[in-house]
């Protein structure tokens, strides 16, 4: 059978080089076949080859490198899913998708519970090894289209593409009873229990920006486990979530006459103050990790929950000039400041709702050396969440712009709060802050 045209000519001799790269493994072979003008290969032609052949070895090597770079840099180098940063951007992708083609879709905030407690009895090994295994059961149980992120910590987070918040929900329950039957040890083979507390926020159901999702979920979840823990939530479920828009409704919602008065006040103070803006909201959020560092019962954390959304309700009663003044405020102006706090009783006085609120709001700017205000309590004679308020309340002030100081950077702000630990502020707390700050995945405070 003769030779078709144009087909390449049988190989009659060849010469092959070993690419030789990092480490002196042979990553490949470089392979030539058949001189042009028929004659045999020559020392010359090896030479090439060989030279050749380390271009290449190093060209394939860098690649390899760059490749590695890259996964390091969109991977938690642990669990091997998105890091905190890859997950801003696919979320910034996924928003704008889903506003261009008028899309839904789903956002999961998934939280360990009581993992600080698995670290101490089995140590922090035993932990990254529950999880790794974490992840697999969650992987297992998401679609290919769906992102899994490691959020920060024992938190993780799911992007769920084109699925609203019922279908959210299911896929929340199925991860939570999932976790919460399989069978999980340590390296050592001791058995462990896991289960997750999961916040479930919806786009553009509960928010319509990156943001915005992101702390509609951890509200969510926040209440999740201020009910119990091993459970799902979702955002409309939260107080919080009632709070800015919908006045009557929220009255109607959670049976409390007052509360829609409260929440006006709430508001109000917000609109004519911008330093103040979403203040509450990103105490509550700082909240929802001390809770957990703390280990604070259902009531404590529900408590801290209404305490962190009014605390600032007496500023009402305070001018919009002093509240806004740049430079220092003269005495008539601390002194009205410094009455704030009795407006957040009044109003606070006889609801059941409010009442074990009441001794938090009131106190939190009480100092631990006992020269704070209205009472001028000593350290412990200070209420326990009074204490844990004021050191969440003093560092967001810290990192905020506000009119009598410039905002710190979160190592200026952790600085300065272990400066004031011992006078301001009860020291044990704020190393508890401090902890979580620098175990956090994210270069910025996430207030």
């Amino acid at each position: 059978m003769g030779i078709h045209a144009g087909a390449p000519a049988p190989l009659r001799q060849i010469l092959s080089v070993p690419l030789i790269q990092s480490g002196d493994r042979i990553g490949g072979v470089l392979t030539v076949g058949n001189k042009r003008n028929g004659e045999p290969f020559s020392s010359d032609d090896v030479d090439i080859l060989l030279t050749l052949s380390v271009h290449a070895a190093v060209a394939i090597d860098n690649a390899r490198f760059v490749i590695e770079i890259e996964k390091h840099a969109s991977t938690d180098g642990l669990t091997g899913c998105l890091n905190h940063r890859e997950l801003q951007g696919y979320l910034d992708q996924e928003v704008e998708r889903a506003a261009r083609y008028g899309k839904e879709f789903s956002f999961l905030m998934i939280d360990v519970d009581h993992f600080k407690f698995i670290n101490d009895a089995h140590g922090h090994p035993a932990g990254d090894v529950m999880l790794k295994n974490l992840v697999g059961v969650i992987h297992g149980l998401i679609r290919p289209v769906d992102l899994l992120a490691r959020y920060g910590g024992e938190e993780f987070s799911v992007i769920l593409p084109e699925t609203n918040r019922e279908g959210a929900k299911r896929v929340a329950e199925r991860i939570r009873k999932a976790v919460d039957e399989s069978p999980f040890t340590t390296p050592q083979g001791h058995p462990v229990h896991l289960s997750v507390s999961i916040g479930i926020a919806s786009f553009p159901l509960d928010a319509n920006t990156r943001s915005g999702l992101v702390n509609a979920a951890d509200q969510a979840l926040f209440t999740a486990k201020g009910g119990g823990r091993n459970q799902c939530c979702y955002y409309s479920e939260t107080p919080v979530s009632l709070i800015p828009k919908d006045q009557s409704r929220l009255a109607t919602l959670l049976q409390d006459p007052m509360l829609k008065s409260l929440a006006d006040l709430a508001s109000g103070i917000e609109a004519r103050n911008p330093y103040y803006r979403d203040h509450s909201q990103r105490v509550l959020q700082l909240g929802t990790r001390m809770a957990e560092a703390l280990d604070l019962g259902e009531q404590d954390i529900r408590s801290l929950q209404w305490a962190s959304l009014f605390h600032d309700i007496g500023m009402a009663s305070v001018p919009e000039a002093i509240l806004n003044k740049w430079g220092p405020l003269t005495l008539e102006e601390r002194e009205a400041i410094r009455a704030h706090p009795h407006l957040a009783e009044v109003l606070f006085k006889g609801s059941v709702r409010f009442e074990s609120a009441l001794p938090v709001v009131l106190h939190h700017h009480e100092r631990y050396d006992g020269q704070g205000y209205p009472k001028g309590l000593r350290g412990e004679e200070i209420p326990f969440l009074a204490r844990v308020l004021s050191v969440i309340d003093t560092y967001l002030a810290l990192v905020s712009v506000r009119p009598y100081q410039p905002r710190f950077t979160r190592e200026e702000a952790i600085a300065e709060l272990r400066r004031s630990a011992g006078t301001q502020l009860d020291p044990r707390i704020v190393e508890v802050l401090v902890g979580l700050l620098k175990d956090s995945g994210d270069p910025e405070p996430r207030s």
